[in-house]
């Protein structure tokens, strides 16, 4: 839990931006309410985040982080496939120091478009303003073991894809073969004649 001397430096640094923006130095009941939301962790509708940016001051945000961005390496084996895969630590170690210079957070829920199953990535700065990016994701069973590898799963495409993070090259990535039932066929070499 923030600090009331947090708070109260957050607010500051707020009302600074704003000034600076030419915008009103007090929020308006409408931010207001994003701000309970917010707090209250229910993410405001994808319709209602794309026109959420009075002054495009995330997009700003979001510009500088990416441009500060590195690939992860894959830190983990998976000794099912017989691959390595980028943890959801080492995303979350490259991203939080990126995000927390640039004033930028994230939150990551499941939701319903649908009848589809998404993983919801809703970032967000001190202002209100939020982007929001959603994967979709099925389980196999509604076995606790299987729907958290699920949603574990899911989180990490689902960071990759808001922010654009690419994951270091490996020679084990089989461009979603396996994942389709398509068997590796050798490739014959290629001749002119």
């Amino acid at each position: 839990m923030n600090s009331e001397a947090e708070n109260k430096a957050k607010q500051a640094l707020a009302r600074k931006r704003r000034e600076a923006a030419g915008q009103p130095l007090e929020p308006t009941e409408e931010e207001l309410r994003k701000l309970e939301e917010w707090r209250r962790g229910e993410p405001p509708p994808a319709a209602e985040t794309e026109t959420a940016a009075k002054g495009a001051t995330i997009w700003a945000q979001y510009i500088a982080v990416q441009s500060e961005l590195s690939c992860v390496p894959r830190d983990r084996e998976n000794p099912y496939f017989k691959s390595n895969y980028a943890t959801m630590e080492a995303l979350d170690n490259m991203l939080k120091p990126i995000l927390k210079k640039h004033g930028l957070g994230y939150l990551q829920s499941v939701a319903f478009e649908g009848d589809r199953v998404v993983m919801k990535t809703t970032v967000f700065n001190a202002e209100g303003e939020t982007l929001c990016s959603c994967v979709p994701f099925g389980c196999k069973s509604n076995m606790p073991q299987d729907i958290g590898s699920a949603i574990t799963y899911s989180r990490r495409y689902g960071l990759q894809a808001a922010f654009g993070v690419v994951i270091a090259f490996d020679e084990t990535d089989d461009d979603g073969n396996r994942a389709q039932g398509l068997k590796a066929v050798p490739r014959k070499e290629d001749n002119p004649f």
